[in-house]
């Protein structure tokens, strides 16, 4: 007959419990929790980094800090200034829930908000890509981390946000 000892007879219980646990619980991943039912995510692909000249104005020099996102399949661009830019002030008020600037240039499309500090927030995306909608939560993580961390090298944009 075949015979363990006692103390090897419970760990081997334990383990099996344990395994058996681990193949009940579902495993997520990255696709599958940006299809969850609490909302799609704005995901970070590149930057912040830092460059100059708006690509909507010509011959233009103005420092930015530029990052890259994804929303799905979905791609667009946000710019944060430090300072405030005149020629915006002229732009077509676009038809969102919040105030914002709208231009459109080369089959892409900007809106442009003030920020707080004197600076403002530039979104980019291609035309058809629905922009006001993502723009109140994207500002809310901007805000708080802007809020967090007084002094930066680089602007804190957020690296996901839950719409």
């Amino acid at each position: 007959m075949f015979r363990t000892r006692p103390g090897r007879s419970l760990i081997l219980i334990v383990l099996s419990g344990l395994l058996y646990t681990l193949l009940l619980i579902p495993v997520s991943s990255p696709l599958q929790a940006e299809n969850n039912a609490s909302g799609a995510l704005l995901i970070l692909q590149k930057g912040p980094y830092r460059e100059t000249g708006l690509p909507f104005f010509p011959r233009d020099l103005t420092p930015y800090f530029k990052a890259e996102y994804s929303l799905r399949e979905d791609k667009f661009e946000v710019y944060f200034l430090e300072d405030d830019l005149d020629e915006l002030k002229s732009w077509d008020l676009a038809d969102c829930t919040v105030k914002a600037g709208e231009l459109s240039v080369d089959g892409s499309r900007y809106y442009y908000r003030p920020f707080g500090n004197g600076g403002c927030l530039i979104y980019r995306a291609e035309a058809g890509f629905d922009l006001c909608s993502l723009i109140p939560a994207f500002e809310r993580r901007f805000n708080y981390f802007m809020g967090t961390t007084p002094e930066w090298l680089l602007p804190p944009f957020p690296a996901i946000v839950e719409l």
